[in-house]
């Protein structure tokens, strides 16, 4: 396993992390790469408060880190925040990548637990794309040492595959809600009227269940508020962009929750169209509901685009330029049942607080991802 990483760590560390087929042979741009970072870390948080949780603010564990692209979107939200990862060259890359180094540090962690760190020591564990690439053993061993190290009342979110799709049917914590209950109020008080192509824009928005039903997230799976963008006449031009978690809403309650939005890249007039989502059932626009629109021009600055001291070259953190044809080998992909996870929390003090399907193990992978808490 250090062997497989550490040899695609040397030959295109960033597309080894996020597999773009679009973005081999080291051509990700390195600011685009960390914003992925930062819109799923503030989706998590967004799910987690949609659930009822809120990590502390003291200390996180991002297992699994490579180059920091979640470790470095966690630390303005904590007071340290630590990155482990088997590849020596992904801890090197990410040190020198590193904004933070105030508060996140970055280990090298080959062993198949994480004695290095102390336990009841962490707020907060994230993995994301990681637990997937490791055996069955180590990967159910790296999860009771989640919960080791996490201090009562602390929070994990991991995700991890769990069987061919041809060896089981998807399930999880998710069930359509009654037809009637896909009708939602979505109103903002920042409307934005200009963007520059890229930019990102936090809106604050109040949605309120105008159905007469109740939207429970423990019964029914994740509900969010997300936005689209969409030309003059109405066609898509991105279909998803931001996704921010509700939480449970009673017939007639309402929430205020915040939502980033990325205007598209290419200058146009278009619309910013924002709606809910059930995940992994509908829209609620599908069902009927009504939506909310607003009319963005999305246009160059006439100064150019600005410098700044965090914007980093893919170059600058390489000693030599890639080499031509050093094709990364296939990913490892191993899977644990849902059961066995679940058993798994279990024993190491934790409570599973919500389930739900995951894709990112590929289409012909069934996985989860997992919400728990240590009790």
């Amino acid at each position: 396993m250090s062997d497989f990483w550490e040899d695609a760590a040397q030959k295109d560390p960033l597309w080894a992390i996020l597999s773009d087929p679009a973005k081999r042979n080291r051509t990700w741009d390195l600011d685009e790469f960390f914003k992925t970072g930062r819109r799923e870390i503030a989706r998590v948080f967004g799910d987690l408060h949609a659930l009822g949780y809120s990590p502390g603010p003291g200390d996180a564990l991002d297992f699994g880190c490579g180059v920091g692209r979640l470790t470095q979107a966690l630390a303005p939200s904590f007071q340290r925040v630590t990155g482990v990862d088997i590849s020596p060259t992904m801890i090197r890359l990410a040190g020198r990548l590193n904004r933070y180094s105030d508060r996140v540090r970055y280990l090298v962690n080959g062993r198949p637990d994480l004695i290095a760190l102390p336990a009841m020591s962490f707020d907060f564990v994230y993995s994301d794309i990681a637990l997937q690439h490791i055996p069955p053993d180590q990967s159910r061993a790296y999860i009771a040492e989640f919960l080791r190290v996490l201090r009562p009342g602390g929070l994990a979110v991991f995700q991890l595959t769990a069987e061919h799709r041809e060896a089981g049917a998807a399930g999880g914590h998710v069930a359509p809600m009654p037809p009637d209950a896909y009708d939602a109020d979505i109103a903002t008080t920042d409307g934005v009227a200009t963007l520059e192509p890229g930019a990102t824009c936090r809106l604050v928005v109040t949605v309120t269940n105008r159905s007469k039903q109740a939207w429970d997230p423990r019964k029914y799976g994740i509900l969010r508020a997300g936005n689209h963008w969409l030309d003059a006449s109405g066609s898509i031009v991105v279909r998803d962009d931001g996704r921010t978690g509700i939480g449970a809403l009673g017939p007639g309650e309402r929430t205020t929750v915040p939502l980033t939005i990325r205007a598209p890249l290419e200058p146009q007039t278009c619309i910013c169209e924002i709606d809910i989502v059930h995940e992994d059932v509908t829209w609620f626009a599908d069902r009927g509901s009504r939506t909310l629109r607003m009319d963005v021009s999305v246009e160059a600055s006439a100064a150019g685009p600005e410098t700044s001291d965090e914007v980093i070259r893919y170059a600058d953190i390489y000693d030599a330029p890639p080499e031509e044809h050093r094709e990364i080998g296939q990913f490892p992909m191993f899977g644990v049942p849902r059961a066995d996870v679940l058993a798994t929390i279990e024993a190491g003090g934790g409570r599973a607080i919500h389930v739900e399907p995951d894709d990112r193990g590929g289409a012909e992978w069934i996985g989860y991802r997992y919400f728990v808490v240590k009790t």
